[in-house]
């Protein structure tokens, strides 16, 4: 048996979620693709050392270090589906990137 792409599990999952709003929220995720920016900044935390990150929405570059990224990756993680959804189209742009940082810094101590 092959593995599931990333997209082939969210499709399998929707099967198995009771409320509605989940279904819708997972589906939108799905249309957005947007996890390709929190896979880069897991890159940029492995790596350990700051790296540029193409958002899709306005094509922009952003240089990101290794603490923003944490913070952000963190962030996402522990967010609710519905939120992680508003969170994933705000680091679509160079401005709701540069938000999310900032509030992500904030909400992590070191």
């Amino acid at each position: 048996m092959s593995p599931l792409s990333f997209q082939e599990f969210r499709i399998k999952t929707l099967v198995n979620l009771p409320d509605p709003d989940a279904v819708i929220n997972e589906m939108a995720l799905l249309m957005l693709d947007e996890e390709p920016v929190i896979d880069e900044l897991k890159v940029i935390i492995k790596k350990k050392r700051d790296d540029k990150v193409q958002l899709p929405g306005d094509k922009s570059k952003v240089k990101v270090d290794v603490a923003s990224a944490t913070a952000v990756v963190n962030v996402f993680k522990n967010l609710h589906s519905r939120n992680q959804t508003k969170m994933l189209q705000m680091l679509q742009k160079k401005s709701g990137f540069e938000r999310m940082v900032k509030f992500s810094l904030k909400q992590t101590s070191f």
